[in-house]
C-alpha cells in the first residue's frame, strides 16, 4: 500500500472537484438504482462544499461576535454602554431546529421574549429592533417608542446544524457509494 494515494491525505479543492466530475460521470451512467442517486446526492454535497470554500464565516449580527452589543444608551463620558449579547446562549436554547412564526405578531397579543431580535413594523417602516423590557425596542442605530411598533416578528435561526446534519449525511452516502463501487472492482 502506498502512502501518497489521494485518499491518505487532506482533500484538497483541486481534489472535490475531481471527485465531483468522476462522481458526476458514474451517476449518469448508472442504472438508475440506489447506487445511482447516492452518488448523484454525493455530488451535491460535493458541490455545496466547494461552493462553501469561498464562503464568508458566519458572525453574529449584533456583536460581531465580540460577545458584548450596544444596549442604545450612552455612558455619561459619551462611551456606549454594551451589554452581554446572548447570541451563543440563544443559539444554545434554541436547539437543533428552530421554529419560527410565519407571519407577524400583534404587539397586543403578546410582545417578543426579553432581549429578543425581531423585525419590527412600525408606521415609519420596517426595523431590526430589540424588545428589553425594563427600555422598550432598542436597535443598533434607532430607538423607538413602544408605541410606534404595531407588529413584530422573530428573525430565524442560523442554519448552521440544518447545513452540517445535510453535509454529514451527504458524506455517509458517499462512503456508502464508494464502498459499493470498492466491492464491485473486487
Amino acid at each position: 500500500m502506498t502512502t501518497n494515494h489521494p485518499a491518505h491525505g487532506h482533500v484538497s479543492l483541486d481534489r472535490l472537484r475531481q471527485i465531483s466530475e468522476i462522481l458526476s460521470k458514474a451517476s449518469a451512467q448508472s442504472d438508475d438504482g440506489n447506487l445511482g442517486y447516492a452518488m448523484a446526492d454525493a455530488v451535491k454535497v460535493i458541490d455545496w462544499a466547494i461552493a462553501a470554500f469561498g464562503a464568508e464565516p458566519v458572525a453574529c449580527l449584533k456583536c460581531n461576535d465580540t460577545g458584548m452589543t450596544d444596549s442604545g444608551g450612552v455612558q455619561p463620558w459619551g462611551e456606549p454602554i454594551l451589554i452581554d449579547c446572548d447570541c451563543l446562549t440563544g443559539m444554545l436554547q434554541a436547539g437543533n431546529s428552530s421554529v419560527t412564526p410565519d407571519c407577524w405578531i400583534q404587539v397586543s397579543e403578546r410582545m417578543p421574549e426579553d432581549a429578543q431580535w425581531c423585525a419590527v413594523n412600525t408606521e415609519y417602516g420596517y426595523y431590526v429592533q430589540c424588545w428589553s423590557e425594563c427600555q422598550g425596542w432598542l436597535g443598533d442605530e434607532i430607538s423607538l417608542p413602544s408605541c410606534d411598533v404595531t407588529h413584530w416578528i422573530p428573525l430565524p435561526a442560523s442554519p448552521q446544524q440544518e447545513v452540517k446534519s445535510a453535509l454529514e449525511h451527504g458524506m455517509q452516502r458517499y462512503a456508502g457509494a464508494m464502498q459499493k463501487l470498492s466491492e464491485g472492482d473486487k
